[in-house]
């Protein structure tokens, strides 16, 4: 059984919740900033963060389907894991991790779709 914990910004609370539920559900973007990597995945006409996820809430695939693409343009090694960044015409790439064991090459075009209920959106960005 998890305890909540609360998690702090700027003298007050930022979020009271269970280190799963912090993680996987932010209140804030400090909050998802705070506890892990985060990714901007689109952006509102003016070009301000409108949507975001989680490096391991993105899916790689051949399925043209998804028709979101974008190209690698650099991966480190984890272990057994891989941190792709791939370029999907924001102002900065997204972060993708993949297993190790898998194939990529920068310049590589991928498509890719966020992994269902991943998506998450903050009040004021």
């Amino acid at each position: 059984m998890a305890i909540a914990s609360p998690l702090w910004s700027r003298g007050g609370i930022a979020q009271i919740d269970t280190p799963q539920a912090i993680y996987q559900r932010p209140a804030t973007r400090f909050v998802a900033d705070f506890v892990g990597a985060i990714n901007c995945v689109e952006t509102d006409a003016q070009g301000r963060p409108r949507q975001f996820c989680r490096p391991e809430d993105i899916l790689l695939a051949e399925d043209e389907r998804y028709a979101r693409h974008g190209y690698i343009v650099g991966s480190t090694f984890l272990g057994a894991a891989q941190r792709l960044l791939i370029d999907i015409g924001l102002a900065a790439p997204i972060q993708v991790e993949r297993h190790a064991r898998e194939m990529w090459q920068a310049g590589q075009c991928v498509i890719w779709t966020l992994a269902p209920r991943a998506a998450l959106e903050f009040n004021g960005y």
